[in-house]
C-alpha cells in the first residue's frame, strides 16, 4: 500500500497490467490492440474501457484495485 491505495504484491494481484483507456474510441481500439499483444506475450492484463467514465475516475478505480 501506499498514500493512493493498496499495491497488490505480483504473485497475487489480479493482473499484471492495468491498461486506462481515456478518451476517444480510437485510442479505446490502441488499448484493446496493446492488450491483446501483451496477453499474447504471457501478460494477465486487465483493460478500462468503460464509455462515458471520466479518466479521473477510471484512474482512481486503477489506484484502488491495486495492479503493481
Amino acid at each position: 500500500a501506499d498514500d493512493k491505495g493498496l499495491c497488490w504484491p505480483a504473485e497475487v494481484a489480479p493482473a499484471d497490467v492495468h491498461i486506462v483507456a481515456a478518451g476517444k474510441v480510437l485510442q479505446t481500439e490502441l488499448a484493446l490492440e496493446i492488450a491483446d499483444k501483451l496477453a499474447a506475450a504471457g501478460a494477465r492484463v486487465l483493460v478500462d474501457d468503460r464509455a462515458g467514465v471520466s479518466p479521473g475516475v477510471k484512474f482512481t478505480d486503477a489506484e484502488l484495485i491495486g495492479v503493481p
